[in-house]
């Protein structure tokens, strides 16, 4: 990560899922998302402390060839623990390599599948480890 500029548009990130770097000026709303939110958003999230949940469903593709996805079942897990730990999203992302991967600013776990236990822990350990500790739902839209 060599910078953490506020740009416009989509960006490329070339190491998927992305754990920092440019991002959207624009930070996505805490909480489970049934709409897919941008990267570009939630890198902001991450920048402000934030750890966020990522899957891939079996509705999206991956455009690196793996087919591993999670369940609705999954879904729903990961979800619970998403409305249980402040200043955490989930949404679903379809360039994971994986089905599954909680990151924070720097830092990703990436898995064939969720494991609850090992994704509470890295929140414990990536929680608020950013450079900016800001709790706040964005004021854009």
């Amino acid at each position: 990560m060599t910078s953490a500029n506020h740009v416009l548009g989509t960006i490329d990130y070339p190491d998927p899922p992305p754990v920092g770097g440019d991002h959207n000026p624009c930070w996505a709303k805490w909480g489970v998302h049934d709409d897919v939110v941008a990267p570009e958003n939630w890198v902001h999230n991450l920048e402000h402390g934030g750890v966020i949940f990522l899957y891939r469903s079996s509705s999206g593709a991956s455009p690196v060839g793996d087919t591993g996805t999670v369940d609705a079942g999954a879904v729903l897990r990961i979800d619970a623990v998403v409305r249980l730990l402040p200043r955490t999203l989930s949404t679903e992302y379809a360039a994971l390599p994986k089905a599954f991967a909680v990151v924070a600013w720097g830092h990703r776990l990436v898995s064939d599948c969720f494991d609850e236990k090992a994704a509470e822990d890295f929140y414990a350990e990536h929680f608020n480890q950013a450079p900016e500790d800001i709790p706040d739902d964005p004021t854009c839209n």
